[in-house]
């Protein structure tokens, strides 16, 4: 027994020796020639990069592949990786750049060779021309009874049927992220997201609510979509539905209105079910809490001003004001005094900048420099949006939808849908 033993061990010490002799033995790395592309060559999305090199080596190639990487060094679309076991291997790649949310900027293309042993990398740095984004139309919503009928606009105002949700109607909006028009009811209407294109369901959550209120509102940012659920939750569903955020509301509140800002942090506006108290509530992207503060009177609008600061649109007994909220301190302060006439809604032009509707008119305000002034008037109006692709203020009263040039407030178009608008959203490519 004692000599097998020694005879075993004699031999595992052999193996692993010639083991790493033949490791030792290959000092040679795979050595890489690339043809193209060539550095700081252009691309744009949706172009397809030629990779056409050889690679060799003393012994054989065992693996290859190439990667894009962005400047964090983590891969972008697909990785292309081979097997071809050959002395010397000519590669012919085509890498397609089909995100198209690729940004701007310098990339880079990593080429990697191994022969078991020995790996060699070769960099080339391109540069990609990030999609333009474009307005392909608009979405319109209208709830009519226990139907809500939305209408597909294209950007030379002719209107389409598009599909017809049943219930009634808390809010509507487009995620062109995922191209998807998205639908919520409160009490007896689901949440349902449909195809932009071919207005299939792609995915709906039923409203099982007995009478009371489900769906408290509806929120939609980059690819996700939020809803807060009168029964204490904010639940945020990806483009096929699943859930993607999760944060349970303050104990015996329901949110109100959802903002995500910068995305660092989750903002709502929470009220109590008894006494209606309105609360801000400041969750972490986990939907860990963070902070709350008491806010009083009905919020018609956030954004974000800052890193640090969101700016509250509110009507106080009929009277619009204009808070920020700081997220250091948790408080609320007043920087700038609106027209005191209730704030019927706002929309943003640029970060600072927002318009305003009170009392007919749509007032301009800019925090950057505190300034405010009249930018139009005679419009009688509940319902705006600024497009920066076009750079047009769309106005909505009643049917009608009115398209105004930013810069020169010219009325430009004009669109009567065939029945009341509750709101809409611009769609775009991306």
């Amino acid at each position: 027994m004692g000599r097998l033993y020694n005879l075993l061990t004699v031999c595992f010490f052999a193996l692993v020796f010639i083991t790493c002799k033949k490791d030792e033995s290959d000092l040679d790395s795979p050595q890489i020639k690339i043809y193209s592309p060539l550095s700081y060559q252009m691309f744009s999305v949706y172009d397809s990069i030629k990779v056409n090199g050889i690679v060799s080596d003393n012994i054989k190639v065992t693996s290859f592949s190439v990667s894009l990487r962005d400047e964090n060094n983590i891969i972008v679309g697909e990785k292309i990786s081979k097997q071809p076991n050959l002395s010397q291997y000519s590669f012919s790649e085509k890498l397609v750049l089909s995100d198209k949310y690729l940004t701007s900027g310098i990339y880079t293309l990593k080429i990697s060779a191994s022969d078991g042993v020995n790996q060699t990398n070769e960099y080339v740095e391109i540069h990609i021309n990030e999609m333009p984004k474009e307005r392909l139309g608009l979405f319109l919503f209208s709830n009519v009874g226990n139907m809500t009928q939305l209408t597909k606009l294209d950007n030379n105002l002719v209107a389409t049927s598009f599909a017809n949700s049943t219930g009634d109607f808390i809010g509507g909006g487009v995620n062109s992220n995922n191209q998807q028009v998205v639908v919520s009811g409160g009490i007896s209407g689901d949440l349902q997201a449909f195809d932009a294109t071919t207005a299939a369901l792609n995915w709906s959550v039923q409203n099982s609510s007995s009478g009371l209120q489900y769906f408290t509102s509806l929120y939609i940012h980059d690819k996700n979509v939020y809803s807060g659920f009168y029964q204490n939750n904010i639940n945020g569903f990806n483009q096929v539905g699943g859930q993607s955020f999760l944060a349970t509301s303050l104990i015996n509140f329901f949110p109100k209105l959802l903002y995500i800002h910068e995305n660092q942090y989750f903002a709502s506006i929470q009220q109590e079910k008894l006494t209606g108290e309105n609360r801000i509530v400041i969750y972490y992207m986990t939907g860990l809490l963070k902070n709350n503060a008491v806010i009083n009177g009905e919020v018609k609008a956030i954004y974000s001003i800052s890193a640090n600061e969101l700016a509250f649109f509110i009507n106080q007994s009929n009277v619009g004001m204009l808070m920020i909220y700081n997220f250091n301190s948790n408080s609320l302060y007043q920087n700038i005094v609106l027209n005191p006439d209730t704030i019927h809604c706002v929309t943003e032009v640029s970060k600072g900048v927002f318009l305003v509707v009170q009392n007919n008119e749509i007032n301009k305000v800019d925090l950057n420099n505190y300034t405010q002034g009249l930018f139009l008037s005679g419009v009688n109006t509940s319902l705006i949006k600024y497009d920066k692709i076009s750079n047009e203020v769309v106005v909505v009263t009643g049917t009608t939808l009115n398209f105004y040039d930013y810069n020169t407030k010219l009325l430009k178009n004009s669109f009567t849908h065939n029945s009341v608008v509750s709101t809409f959203d611009f769609w775009y490519n991306k």
